[in-house]
Formats: structure tokens, C-alpha cells, sequence
């Protein structure tokens, strides 16, 4: 459904997370003030669609909740792809922005259109390792529950290994590769993870209740703790409260090689504008439903 549009720079790339009262989040890879502004920065932003209009405008931008001491170890070029690159999973009130390489998140408010929380999964996921781009698939899995929290299943954090595995590398060398040979190196990738750090855990968030990240005790009904076979961890939730696990599908194996097409894409273009200049675009704002 069509709402309206946005003019940007061409290389701004934008998320649009519509909210009550036609106010919208935005989460870009830049801010969007533009101009520096140090510790400030943020890729968060509130607009608003007039009556009788069709482009946005922009409010106010939305501070990063980020803490002081993740901001001196990561530049701001990782920062804003880490935002940017966020899972979105989608609550009748919230939208919960979940970084599955760092365990970074953010809680907004529909109704506010304003940030309710920043804060971190895990507790051993150093600002460091933040600034490195994290862990590969340190969250496996994050899905809306219909009482309104979020469960998530993710590695075990004490396990992490912070040796690269090649998969996304592979993916990355070789775009073009057919859906067998990503399947291929897909499941390969699996079991050595699953050698690696069989173990599976659970957290919840719970957006109403001030939005911290609980880890539970145990795995939800229906839910693992062991990788059994190399088994990717995908799972969704029942009306019931359990989970029920399955095995991957086509259209995750799909959608990592396309992401990995599109960030070679990015960075020719990248490459391009370096070389052209720049100019502006209009984005068109499509409607994100929960």
C-alpha cells in the first residue's frame, strides 16, 4: 500500500516503521540531519505525514540509547549498518529492532512513535567483538508472541566462537551461486556451528514491562536446547504458547544469498557515487504491518 514518499540522498538507504496518528520511525544508514554530530549521531528518526500531503517530514531524531562505552569502540559507519541491518519483529504496540550478530536491540512505542529501550542480549558480547560485526547467527531466531512479548532462541554466549566460518565469505566470492550449492554450504555451515555450539538457549522481551531481555531457565514447550544433526534452530510460535521447530526453508537459504548480492551491490554503488557525485532520491514508503 502506497503512503507516501521521502526525498534522500541516493546512498541513504531507509527502513519506515509506520505508527499511530501518521507519525513514522525511520532507521537509516546515516543520519539524517545531516552534518557531524559526534556522540550524538543517531540513525533514528520521527516523521510525520501532513494531511493533504504525500511527502514525509521530518520531526525530531530519536538518540541512539546506546551506552557510553560501546560508542568509543565502534565507529559510526558500523554503527549505522548495525541499525540499519536490524531484524524487525512487529507487536501490536511495539516494533523491536534485533541485531542477530550482536544481540543489540531496541524497543519503540507505536503509539509514541519514540524509543522505549536500547540494551543487549547477551552479556559476554564485548564491545569489541560489537565493533567486528559480532557473531554470525548469535541469535538464530526472534518471533512475535500473542501476548505481546518477544521470544528469541539464540547461541550459547559462552560458547561463541570468533573464528570466521566461511559460509557468508563463500557467499560473498561467489553471488551467482545456485540455490544447490547454498543449500550445500548452508548445511555444511550448520554442523560445524553445531560442533561448535550445540547448545541452545531462550530469552523474552517484554516491551510493556520496561523491555528487558530475560533469559529463561528453560526452553518453552516444544522448544530445544541441544542442536540435534546439525540442525538449523527454526522455530515459530503456536497460539498455545509453544513453539513448534522445524527445519529450514528454501526461502532463509534464499534470502542470505540475495542479502549477500545486495551488499555487493551496495558497495559498487559505493563505488559509483564516489566516482558520479551525488544527487537525491524519492523513496516510496510501504506499509510495515505486525
Amino acid at each position: 500500500m502506497f503512503l507516501g514518499q521521502i526525498k534522500t540522498d541516493p546512498r541513504t538507504r531507509l527502513t519506515i516503521i509506520p505508527c499511530q496518528d501518521e507519525r513514522y520511525i525511520i532507521v537509516s544508514n546515516s543520519d539524517l540531519r545531516g552534518g557531524d554530530h559526534g556522540s550524538d549521531a543517531t540513525p533514528f528518526h520521527r516523521a510525520s505525514l501532513r494531511e493533504g500531503r504525500t511527502e514525509l517530514s521530518l520531526d525530531a531524531h530519536i538518540p541512539h540509547g546506546i551506552d557510553d562505552n560501546l560508542w568509543q569502540h565502534i565507529s559510526l559507519s558500523t554503527f549505522f549498518s548495525t541499525a540499519r541491518n536490524n531484524n524487525i519483529v512487529m507487536t501490536d504496540k511495539h516494533a523491536v529492532l534485533i541485531s542477530y550478530e550482536t544481540g543489540l536491540y531496541w524497543v519503540f512505542s507505536l503509539e509514541r512513535a519514540n524509543l522505549v529501550r536500547a540494551g543487549s542480549i547477551f552479556r559476554n558480547m564485548t564491545p569489541e567483538m560489537i565493533a567486528k560485526g559480532g557473531i554470525k547467527d548469535a541469535i538464530t531466531r526472534a518471533n512475535p508472541e500473542k501476548n505481546g512479548t518477544i521470544l528469541i532462541s539464540a547461541q550459547e554466549e559462552s560458547r561463541f566462537s570468533t573464528e570466521s566460518d566461511g559460509y557468508y565469505e563463500s557467499l560473498m566470492r561467489n553471488p551467482n551461486l545456485s540455490f544447490e550449492q547454498v543449500t550445500r554450504l548452508y548445511n555444511q555451515w550448520q554442523r560445524e556451528l553445531a560442533d561448535k555450539n550445540p547448545f541452545v538457549v531462550w530469552y523474552r522481551i517484554d516491551p510493556e514491562n520496561g523491555g528487558r531481555a530475560e533469559r529463561l531457565a528453560h526452553p518453552p514447550e516444544g522448544g530445544i536446547d541441544i542442536r540435534e544433526d546439525g540442525r538449523s534452530v527454526s522455530w515459530r510460535p503456536m497460539a498455545d504458547g509453544s513453539v513448534k521447530m522445524g527445519h529450514i526453508d528454501r526461502g532463509v537459504i534464499e534470502n542470505a544469498n540475495q542479502r549477500a548480492k545486495e551488499e555487493e551491490e551496495e558497495l559498487n554503488k559505493k563505488a559509483d557515487d564516489a566516482n558520479t557525485g551525488t544527487g537525491s532520491q524519492l523513496s516510496q514508503l510501504q506499509s510495515l504491518e505486525p
